[in-house]
C-alpha cells in the first residue's frame, strides 16, 4: 500500500475476458485528485457466457502504478453472482494507437542515428586513408604538386561531410531524447501492466454490472495562485488554477473531475508525545540530536463521498466546493486529461475587500512594506502553491502560499517612497547605585518616518518589546507616544501619514540586574 495520499480517479481500464464475452459499456464515473496519487472508480457491464466447465473468469487490465491491493469490486445488490477468488500478475503492457505511434518513432529514430553513426565512422576512414598518402614520396616536383592538391581536395570534401554528419547525428538525438519523455510523460516509464483475474459464480448470470476502485500513482494535481493588490480600490483579485497531470497510458475523456485540498502526507496517527524529564545541566555542551517520533507505517486512505453521475455537461463549468471532515473538495466538471500533457483548469476568481496598509520593522531592517488584511466571512482552506503576486499590475515575482482560516495578511513587496530610520543616541552600561549592589544598562533611540508619496497613507511600526526571564530583572520602559497596541513580545505604532508628513518616535529603556548576576542582553 503506497504511503501518499490517494486520488479518487475515472480511469477507461481495457478489460478482457478469458472464457467469456466481451466486455460492453465500461465507463469511467469520475476523477478526483489529489497531490501525487489518484483513486480509480470505474463501472462496467460484463456479458458472461454458459460454462458447463465451472465457474466464469473475468480478466481486468490495470495500468503499472495501480495498487492492485486496493481494488475493491462490487456487484449490484440483486446480482446472484458472487466472485469466488482474485489473483492477479504483471504482463507486458499493449500499446494503444499513441504509445505504438510514439514507440515506433523512436525505433525508427534509432535506425537512423545507426545510418550516421556509419557514414561518420566511413568519412573517418577516408580521412584516414588520405593523409598516409602524404607519406608517398612524388618521382617530380610536379607529381608533389598535384598529389598536395588532390589530397588537400578530399580530405576537405571529407572533413566537411564528417561535420554535416555530426550535427544530423546531434539532432537525431535531441528527436529521441524528446519522444523518449513524451512516452515517459504517458506511461511513467513503465513498461508493464497488471492483470487481475476474477472468478465468478452464479447462476444465469448473464449481464453481470462491476463497480469497481483502486488507488492509482503517476497522476496528482498542483495548484497556482496570482494575487494582484489594487490599493486605490482596496481590492485584491484573487486567480486560482489546478494543474492536472496522469500517466495512466490511456486519455481520459470526458472524464467527471474533483480536486481535493489534502496535504499530500499527512499523519495517520498522532506522535508519541516523549518524557518531560527535568535534571541538573551537564556542565559540558551535548551534541544536538534529532528526535524523530515516526510516522504511521500503514497509509492512509482518502475517504471521498459518493457522487452519482451525471449527465455529460457543457464546459465552461463552475467549480463547486464542498467542506469535508479534513479538507475541502472541488467539482470541476467533466474534462478530458491526455496522457502525458498538463492541464490547467480554474477553480476560482474572487474580488476580496481589504484593509491597505504600510508596515516597518526598524529592528530589522529599513524597508517598508504593503500590507493587506482580509477578513473573509468564513474560513478558507488554500492548499500550497506557487503564486504569483502583482501590484497594480506589476510583478513582484512567485512565492510559496498556503492559509486556512479566515483572517489573511498578503505582503505586496516595498514601497520605496515611504522611508523609515532609526537612530540609535545611546547604548552601554549605566551608573552604579547607591550600594554598589545592582549592575544596569540603558538603551535609547529615535524612529524617523516620511511619507514621501502624493496621499495618506496608514503606517504601522512594529518594535521588539524586551522580555525578562528573571524576577530579579527590572525593567523601565520610556516611550513617545505611547503604543497604540501592545503584546508580551511587541509594541506597535499605527498612524495615519499625510503627503509629504513624517513622524517620530522615541524609546527609552532601562535595566537593572544583581550585579554578579550574567547577562545575557539579546540581540537589540
Amino acid at each position: 500500500m503506497p504511503k501518499n495520499i490517494f486520488f479518487r480517479v475515472s480511469v477507461t481500464v481495457i478489460l478482457m475476458f478469458l472464457l467469456s464475452g466481451p466486455v460492453s459499456h465500461a465507463a469511467p464515473v469520475y476523477v478526483t485528485f489529489f497531490p501525487d496519487s489518484a483513486l480509480v472508480h470505474e463501472t462496467a457491464t460484463v456479458k458472461f457466457k454458459a460454462d458447463t466447465h465451472g465457474p466464469r473468469r473475468a480478466t481486468l487490465i490495470l495500468p503499472a502504478q495501480a495498487d492492485v491491493e486496493s481494488l475493491r469490486i462490487s456487484l449490484a445488490p440483486s446480482s446472484k453472482a458472487t466472485i469466488l477468488d482474485r489473483s492477479q500478475q504483471q504482463v507486458a503492457r499493449p500499446d494503444n494507437e499513441r504509445i505504438g505511434k510514439l514507440t515506433a518513432q523512436i525505433n525508427a529514430l534509432n535506425e537512423g542515428r545507426k545510418g550516421i553513426i556509419a557514414e561518420i565512422q566511413g568519412l573517418d576512414s577516408q580521412i584516414q586513408y588520405w593523409q598516409t598518402q602524404t607519406k608517398d614520396k612524388a618521382k617530380t616536383i610536379g607529381e608533389a604538386a598535384n598529389m598536395a592538391v588532390a589530397i588537400g581536395k578530399f580530405v576537405k570534401k571529407a572533413f566537411y561531410d564528417k561535420a554535416l554528419s555530426e550535427a544530423a547525428l546531434e539532432k537525431m538525438d535531441r528527436r529521441i531524447d524528446e519522444a523518449k519523455k513524451e512516452l515517459e510523460r504517458i506511461v511513467g516509464n513503465q513498461e508493464k501492466v497488471w492483470e487481475v483475474t476474477l472468478v465468478v459464480a452464479g447462476a444465469d448470470v448473464g449481464d453481470l454490472a462491476l463497480d469497481y476502485t483502486y488507488l492509482l500513482g503517476g497522476c496528482g494535481w498542483s495548484p497556482a495562485y496570482r494575487f494582484e493588490a489594487l490599493p486605490d480600490q482596496k481590492k485584491i483579485l484573487f486567480n486560482w488554477e489546478a494543474e492536472l497531470w496522469q500517466s495512466s497510458g490511456q486519455d481520459w475523456s470526458g472524464v467527471d473531475i474533483s480536486v481535493a485540498t489534502m496535504a499530500s502526507s499527512p499523519r495517520a496517527i498522532p506522535p508519541d508525545i516523549p518524557d518531560w524529564i527535568i535534571q541538573p545541566r551537564p556542565s559540558y555542551r551535548l551534541k544536538a540530536q534529532k528526535f524523530d517520533v515516526g510516522r504511521d507505517g500503514a497509509a492512509m486512505m482518502a475517504r471521498v463521498p459518493e457522487v452519482a453521475q451525471t449527465p455529460e455537461e457543457e464546459l465552461p463549468f463552475a467549480p463547486t466546493q464542498t467542506r469535508l471532515a479534513t479538507y475541502s473538495l472541488w467539482h470541476l466538471g467533466k474534462r478530458n486529461v491526455p496522457a502525458g500533457d498538463r492541464l490547467k483548469v480554474s477553480i476560482a476568481e474572487e474580488s476580496w475587500d481589504g484593509v491597505f496598509s504600510h508596515v516597518v520593522r526598524p529592528a530589522v531592517s529599513t524597508d517598508v512594506f504593503l500590507m493587506a488584511e482580509i477578513k473573509f466571512p468564513e474560513g478558507k482552506d488554500i492548499p500550497s502553491g506557487s503564486a504569483n503576486f502583482i501590484v497594480a499590475g506589476a510583478s513582484l515575482g512567485k512565492r510559496d502560499f498556503v492559509f486556512s482560516g479566515d483572517d489573511l495578511k498578503l505582503f505586496f513587496g516595498t514601497d520605496p517612497l515611504i522611508s523609515a530610520k532609526t537612530e540609535l543616541l545611546s547604548r552601554g552600561s549605566g551608573e552604579k547605585t547607591f550600594l554598589a549592589d545592582k549592575q544596569t544598562f540603558q538603551w535609547s533611540w529615535q524612529i524617523a518616518v516620511k511619507n514621501n508619496k502624493d496621499k495618506a497613507v496608514t503606517l504601522r511600526v512594529e518594535e521588539p518589546r524586551p522580555q525578562t526571564r528573571d524576577e530579579r530583572i527590572k525593567l523601565f520602559i520610556k516611550q513617545a507616544p505611547t503604543p497604540t497596541e501592545q503584546t508580551p513580545a511587541l509594541d506597535v505604532w499605527q498612524f495615519e501619514l499625510s503627503p509629504a508628513g513624517t513622524a517620530s518616535i522615541s524609546e527609552n529603556v532601562r535595566l537593572e540586574a544583581p550585579k554578579d548576576m550574567n547577562l545575557d542582553l539579546g540581540w537589540r
